[in-house]
Formats: structure tokens, C-alpha cells, sequence
């Protein structure tokens, strides 16, 4: 094991070789550990409010719409989102779609403002100020880093 000390070629793959068994190992320790995950009513509604959101991102949605998805008030939607992710459902609905936007930033070639309207932004303006507040950089930034970096 002391590949990583003598650094010959290649001891790189050797390294990784031993971090994988490692986490074998650690994986096969927990798996006695691991909890399934208990179904709750409050479990049900937050998968039936996420896949509502995955399937309808693309479009202009409300908080109705979201709690609709689950038969709940808005209330009990925002409190299900808060207490489960922690985060607001428009939070979340943010994210979503900007997780979305960067997959489709980093595999096609569609225009920054195509990806904006694909992606339910109402403007490409407020696209980019979202995608900067939360990743620091323009989605054309992004797409050149990603560009870079498969290089």
C-alpha cells in the first residue's frame, strides 16, 4: 500500500483501486444500518409534489398547482417542502430547473435562451441572475467550463 509514497507511474490506479475497496467495505459495514425508508402519508405527498414538478417544470406553476398534485392546502404543501427538504416548493421548483438547465447546457447546443424557455424561466434575464446567484457564474460561463474541462 504504499504506492502513493513511491508515486511510480500509474500509482494513481493504484490509489483508486484501493480507495474503491475501501468503500466496499464501508458500504457492506452499513448495510445493516441502512433504514428503509418508512411510508407516511407525509412521504407520499412530497414524492407525488416532486414528480408533479418534474413532470410540469416546463411550464408556468403555482403553489396550488403544486399542493393540487397531492389534494393539500398550499399550507400544508409549503409545510411538507420546509419539514421534508427543507426548502420552499418555488425553492425546490428553482432548483429543479436549474439542475435541468445545466444538463441541457452541458449536452446540447441550444442557445442560452432556448435553455431559458426549456427550462420554465419566463426570461432569459432572470435565467441568468438565478443561474449566477446559485452557481456563481452566466450559464455561458458554465457551458465553457463544461466545454473545458471534457477537452
Amino acid at each position: 500500500y504504499g504506492c502513493y509514497t513511491r508515486k511510480e507511474e500509474g500509482y494513481e490506479f493504484d490509489v483508486r483501486e484501493i480507495m474503491t475497496r475501501l468503500w466496499r467495505i464501508l458500504f457492506s459495514l452499513t448495510k445493516d444500518l441502512r433504514i428503509e425508508e418508512k411510508r407516511t402519508p407525509r412521504n407520499d405527498r412530497i414524492k407525488t409534489m416532486m414528480e408533479y414538478v418534474a413532470s410540469h417544470y416546463q411550464e408556468t406553476i403555482s403553489l396550488n398547482d403544486i399542493a393540487g398534485s397531492a389534494f393539500i392546502s398550499s399550507r400544508e404543501c409549503s409545510r411538507c417542502f420546509q419539514e421534508t427538504l427543507g426548502l420552499s416548493p418555488f425553492a425546490y421548483l428553482t432548483d429543479y430547473r436549474l439542475r435541468k438547465a445545466c444538463s441541457l447546457l452541458k449536452h446540447t447546443s441550444l442557445s442560452v435562451t432556448d435553455v431559458s424557455a426549456a427550462c420554465g424561466f419566463n426570461s432569459s434575464s432572470y435565467f441568468g441572475q438565478t443561474f449566477r446567484e446559485a452557481f456563481g457564474y452566466t450559464p455561458r460561463q458554465y457551458r465553457l467550463r463544461q466545454t473545458e474541462e471534457t477537452s
